[in-house]
């Protein structure tokens, strides 16, 4: 319907609204059976390709959002979508293995309410320690001056499966002001410089949504 046009008329607008509405509740019912089906047959097992399956399933229905919202299409939705804001790669940590890693959240925000950051370990020798991470907000034009909205201190480890642990952050959002811009700051240690030759990478994505009211967690 939509295939190269930039311009939508009214109608063309309304379906691709309609038809997003369908996939995302095709995409909440796959997601949610996933989980279903694995917490059945293995709850006491780290399912690692269930749990890519289900990122790799919100990620697309996503990444078709901000498509449509570039058409001009609105979609209420969004900020529930997990996306993906962002990485880390053993590079990062060039001059010294703890480090301060920063991205940018303004565009996933909407409104109050409950946000989730998650670390996802990719490949790699070393996992990524997180020691904690925070929501900060900054002037539209001065970006560096940061101010802390929220934070949440608790350490976690994002590394291959069965020895990840706590590797999802938790900001309870009471104000939302659109004039500022939003960064997630997380302090981190990865890779050392010095790492063994044969012991290399350090890599992982970070995504990010709002909590449904309606998801009980």
């Amino acid at each position: 319907m939509i295939g190269k046009k930039q311009d939508l008329s009214d109608e063309e607008k309304q379906a691709a609204t309609t038809l997003m509405a369908e996939l995302d509740a095709a995409t909440r019912q796959t997601v949610e059976g996933l989980k279903t089906w694995q917490q059945a047959v293995a709850p006491d097992r780290a399912a690692g390709r269930v749990a890519d399956t289900c990122q790799v399933t919100e990620q697309t229905t996503a990444q078709i959002s901000d498509f449509l919202v570039g058409l001009g299409i609105e979609d209420p939705e969004r900020p529930y979508r997990m996306q993906k804001i962002g990485a880390w790669h053993e590079d990062d940590f060039a001059e010294g293995a703890r480090i301060t890693k920063t991205w940018e959240v303004t565009d996933r925000l909407g409104g109050p309410g409950t946000y989730r950051a998650q670390f996802n370990y990719t490949r790699g020798w070393y996992a990524l320690h997180i020691y904690s991470a925070a929501l900060m907000s900054a002037p539209r034009d001065n970006p560096e001056d940061l101010t802390e909205v929220v934070v949440d201190a608790h350490e976690g480890s994002a590394a291959a499966v069965g020895n990840a642990h706590d590797f999802v952050y938790t900001f309870e959002v009471t104000e939302h002001n659109p004039e500022l811009r939003y960064f997630l700051v997380a302090d981190v240690r990865g890779i050392s410089p010095d790492h063994p030759a044969d012991k290399q990478g350090c890599r992982g994505e970070v995504t990010w949504w709002k909590v449904r009211p309606d998801a009980g967690d």
